[in-house]
């Protein structure tokens, strides 16, 4: 769930690395999206299963940048929290706790991709089901893969 985003002329990537993706996000920066990134010196920025984990691209409306976190604290893509990030430079960072999304009898959403010059919103959520056949469409998928 790398996220990429530039401010006042500085790369920004967020990401989180495969074994604590859940828990805990770094930052890293360079001048434009193809040089070499550097790590952020508050790595890491964020620790914890409430908003560590992206959920979509940063957002910025009147000013403001908005960054939604997975709330991963009881299951996968249990919801998401907005946050507002309040610093943001190659030697600072922080955020605020706004508030949550949830969708009613469903999982989620776990990301967000909100669209200002459209007014087009995506989100995705899910529901927990058994199913027989799960086994089967995973074997398939990766099969197919190769």
């Amino acid at each position: 769930d790398a996220t990429i985003y530039e401010s006042d002329g500085t790369w920004f990537l967020f990401f989180g690395e495969d074994s604590t993706a859940l828990t805990v996000l770094n930052l890293w920066f360079a001048d434009s999206p193809f040089d070499i990134f550097l790590p952020h010196p508050e790595n890491p920025v964020v620790i914890s299963p409430y908003t560590a984990r992206m959920g979509g691209a940063v957002l910025r409306s009147n000013g403001r940048m908005m960054r939604f976190g997975q709330d991963n604290s009881a299951e996968y893509g249990e919801a998401l929290s907005i946050l507002e990030i309040t610093k943001l430079s190659r030697t600072e960072y922080s955020e605020t706790y706004v508030g949550r999304i949830t969708v009613d009898d469903f999982k989620g959403p776990h990301s967000l991709s909100i669209n200002l010059n459209s007014s087009e919103i995506l989100f995705d959520y899910y529901s927990n089901e058994f199913s027989l056949m799960a086994g089967v469409r995973r074997l398939k998928g990766r099969i197919g893969s190769r």
